[in-house]
């Protein structure tokens, strides 16, 4: 069982720049398992919320205005998709 200890000075090394590869030789030595291993390494998820809402309103003003001007409604399905792609990230996060 590795401690939290041990978890807080493997992701200190981390943040300093070690080599993970390194890090987890080290700890293979020191005679933890593999799970124990896996706990020190949190696997970052990037959250796209924001960038796909963000353009998906911009996109949507900018489908209005080329909808007035020149009755073209690519720009206004490109902003309906990335609405959708919102709502699905959103679920993806929420589950």
């Amino acid at each position: 069982m590795i401690t939290a200890e041990k978890i807080a000075e493997t992701e200190k090394k981390i943040k300093n720049g070690y080599p993970v590869g390194e890090i987890r030789e080290q700890l293979r030595k020191e005679g933890y398992s593999e799970e124990d291993i896996k706990s020190c390494f949190k696997v970052h998820t990037y959250d796209m919320r924001l960038w796909y809402l963000l353009s998906a309103v911009l996109l949507f003003i900018w489908g209005i205005w080329d909808l007035i001007v020149s009755q073209g409604f690519l720009i206004l399905i490109l902003s309906a998709l990335m609405f959708y792609m919102y709502s699905r990230e959103k679920k993806r996060i929420d589950h």
